[in-house]
């Protein structure tokens, strides 16, 4: 019998979803003995789940996903809070985004949202844990690292998770359009050039300004405008529009100054003037989309009799 091939029977669906399960549950085990072992189960549950997504039906899932949560809480008895707040967040985005790639839903906006939704639970779990178990996660992980005095590190803590969140979730898009094609199943097109462009930018200056008021949150917005900047510059890479790498080049070079400047004459706020670096890029490539926009409306205006 071939691993790549959707599970269509229930009896198929269950062997391929117990195996999958046992393998959260040993990750489970194990991150509850070693330093830092969340983060990796933060990365193999969302993979095993989304795995289990594709390959079995949205039904068959709600079975995985329903004997999953508690099999990770038991299998965490040393320390639960890891399954708490780094498994179940990933089994339910995991199979979300395992389930939007069946139905071909932009990549990048499917990355974006699951990245987002995961993230918020971890929101939401922060307060859950301190309550019920007396325990600090964002203390205790800046404690690990010996960073609690750190200013910096401080503020970026959440900033920082997002961005974790989105380079897993990335990690896990490579594996997964590399077996897409297995399965019969078409690898998802981003038509929407603009995009990439309309969220960079509007994530930046939303950044900026909420930098004045609460930096942790805007360290988050420079987490995702970051995100889709790299987005803007991969797809001009793979289109070696040198004209534009030089624009964001130039850009980034007068961003750094205006850095420099705002973090040297404005102490209290100095770090926020970070947001300025996306936001170069994102204007950038903003007009750069207008304009190919406009370019592909003219050809259609052509093309019509």
């Amino acid at each position: 019998m071939k691993f790549f091939k959707k599970r269509e029977t229930l009896v198929e669906a269950i062997a391929f979803m117990a195996m999958f399960a046992a393998i959260n549950a040993l990750f489970c085990v194990l991150a509850s003995f070693f330093p830092l072992g969340g983060l990796i189960v933060l990365f193999v549950v969302p993979l095993t789940s989304m795995v289990v997504a594709l390959f079995c039906k949205d039904l068959h899932y709600l079975i995985y996903l329903g004997a999953s949560i508690p099999l990770c809480i038991l299998s965490s008895f040393a320390d639960i809070s890891s399954a708490i707040f780094y498994a179940i967040p990933g089994l339910f985005t995991g199979g979300l985004f395992g389930i939007l790639l069946k139905r071909k839903a932009p990549l990048y906006i499917n990355l974006f949202a699951c990245g987002v939704i995961e993230f918020l639970f971890f929101l939401l779990e922060l307060p859950i844990i301190k309550a019920t178990m007396s325990i600090d996660m964002k203390s205790g992980l800046l404690s690990f690292f010996r960073l609690s005095e750190n200013e910096f590190a401080t503020l970026s803590f959440f900033g920082f998770m997002a961005l974790y969140t989105m380079v897993e979730m990335t990690l896990i898009s490579i594996f997964a359009l590399s077996i897409l094609p297995r399965l019969g199943i078409d690898k998802p097109k981003e038509n929407l050039i603009h995009v990439p462009a309309i969220f960079a930018s509007a994530l930046s200056i939303s950044g900026f300004i909420i930098g004045f008021f609460n930096m942790e949150v805007a360290f988050v917005f420079l987490a995702y405008s970051l995100f889709w900047c790299i987005i803007l510059i991969k797809d001009e890479f793979q289109a070696l529009s040198w004209v534009y790498l030089i624009a964001s080049g130039t850009i980034f070079l007068l961003c750094f100054i205006f850095f420099a400047i705002g973090f040297t004459y404005d102490k209290t706020h100095g770090l926020n003037y970070l947001n300025l670096f996306p936001l170069g890029i994102a204007l950038i490539g903003a007009i750069r989309s207008l304009f190919l926009l406009r370019k592909a409306r003219s050809e259609t205006k052509i093309l019509k009799p």
